[in-house]
């Protein structure tokens, strides 16, 4: 027998002993990874079949409203808001709000605040829908409503600071507060830090 038959055995042998001996981790190891891998195909399976029953539930509001049903048009929007998905209860919001279906300011508050929440959004669409809910308080928020809806984005970097220091120059001018909305638009001449 030569040299490299030995090596070769004794390597074999090796290899058996360590099944052997791990015998019981490697199995346990082996079902985890099992047991993870059809977990998370389980879970996009069951993820993919809610986006699409959102989806479907939101073209049959878009088609009870072009009917003329907005009774049960809005409970499917307002549903549809409630499971907080990240592009369809925005979309929900936007139908209510154009169409109208709410005439609850506190409701609609509340219905903004729940998309804004919702996880996933990047900052910047984020910040748009915090613009059209400044939007809606303009004539029925208050101005520390304003104030706290507007103040972050006037603080940050957002492509949406423009947008939210006019939309305060604006209400505090229509209040017939020129002082405070000149404030605002000097915000606009000096650079951000």
């Amino acid at each position: 027998m030569s040299d490299q038959d030995i090596i070769d055995n004794s390597k074999a042998q090796i290899f058996v002993n360590f099944l052997k001996n791990n015998l019981k981790k490697i199995i346990i190891l082996l079902t985890l990874i099992i047991i993870f891998i059809s977990s998370y195909y389980i879970f996009k399976n069951y993820k993919n079949k809610l986006d699409l029953k959102i989806s479907e539930n939101f073209i049959e509001a878009q088609n009870l409203i072009n009917k003329g049903n907005k009774i049960e048009a809005k409970k499917i929007l307002l549903e549809i808001i409630n499971k907080k998905h990240k592009f369809y209860s925005p979309s929900a919001l936007n139908l209510i709000q154009e169409n109208s279906l709410v005439n609850n300011d506190n409701l609609t508050k509340e219905l903004f605040d729940k998309v804004i929440e919702i996880r996933g959004h990047d900052s910047e669409n984020k910040n748009l829908i915090i613009i059209k809910k400044a939007l809606f308080l303009f004539e029925k928020g208050t101005e520390k409503q304003m104030l706290e809806t507007l103040n972050p984005i006037i603080n940050s970097n957002s492509v949406w600071r423009v947008q939210a220091i006019q939309i305060l120059a604006n209400y505090f001018k229509s209040r017939g507060e020129n002082k405070k909305s000149k404030e605002y638009l000097e915000l606009l001449k000096a650079p951000k830090n």
